[in-house]
C-alpha cells in the first residue's frame, strides 16, 4: 500500500527499533510505525479535519515504546502497538523521564507530575523548565505569583534547592540584585555571605 509521509524529518521513537512519521495510508491518517506498517491512532479520513486537526508527538526519554500523541489542542499517551496507555488527555505534555512526566491537566493552567499511571505525585507549579542530562532530569519550577524564587526540583519532583533574588538584603539596599541559594531546610548555600554580595 502506498503510504505518503508528511513528515520528512521523522523521529526515532524506539532506539534501532521503529520511527514514526506523520502519514496517509488506506484512507486512514496517523503516525505510520516503519516496521509494522501500522498507522497510529487510526484516524479515518472522514473523521480527520484538514483545517484544524494536527497530529504531532513526543517521544519519551526513558521509554521508547512510549510516546505523547497531540491531536488538536490536547496529548494522549500511546505505545508503539498504538494502544492508549492512560484515560484522558492532557494540554500540554513533557516527555517522561524515568516513571514520571509533567503534564498540565484539562481545564488547569499549572504543571503538575505524574507517574505512568497518571496519578498526581506532585504540588502544581505556574512555569517549569526541564534539562535532561543522561537519564537524570532537572526541573526550574516557579509559582504564578513569585518569579523572583527559582525552586529547583529533582526527578520525583520535590524540592532540592531554592534560588530567591534580592535588592535589599538586611534592611540594606544593595548595589545590584543578588541570588541566594538555599537547600531544602531554606539554609543558605551560595553566596557565603550574601552581604559582601550585595555591595561587591
Amino acid at each position: 500500500d502506498e503510504v505518503v509521509v508528511k513528515n520528512v524529518n521523522p523521529v526515532l521513537v524506539a532506539k534501532d527499533s521503529f520511527y514514526l512519521s506523520g502519514a496517509y495510508k488506506n484512507e486512514y491518517y496517523g503516525l505510520l510505525n516503519t516496521d509494522s506498517g501500522t498507522v497510529i491512532p487510526k484516524l479515518k479520513t472522514s473523521d480527520f479535519d484538514k483545517a484544524n486537526d494536527t497530529i504531532s508527538y513526543i517521544a519519551n526519554i526513558s521509554n521508547g515504546d512510549l510516546f505523547w500523541l497531540k491531536r488538536r489542542y490536547s496529548y494522549r499517551l500511546y505505545n508503539s502497538q498504538g494502544l492508549m496507555q492512560l484515560e484522558g488527555y492532557y494540554n500540554d505534555v513533557k516527555p517522561f523521564y524515568g516513571d514520571h512526566a509533567w503534564v498540565v491537566l484539562p481545564n488547569e493552567s499549572n504543571w503538575v507530575l505524574i507517574d505512568y499511571f497518571g496519578n498526581v505525585v506532585s504540588e502544581a507549579w505556574g512555569k517549569i523548565e526541564t534539562i535532561a542530562y543522561g537519564n537524570n532530569i532537572i526541573t526550574y519550577a516557579y509559582k504564578d505569583d513569585d518569579d523572583r524564587t527559582m525552586y529547583i526540583l529533582d526527578s520525583s519532583g520535590d524540592v532540592d534547592y531554592i534560588e530567591r533574588k534580592y535588592d535589599i538584603w538586611q534592611e540594606r539596599k544593595c548595589d545590584k540584585t543578588i541570588s541566594v541559594l538555599y537547600d531544602d531546610k531554606n539554609r543558605v548555600i551560595w553566596p557565603k555571605d550574601p552581604l559582601i554580595e550585595c555591595f561587591n
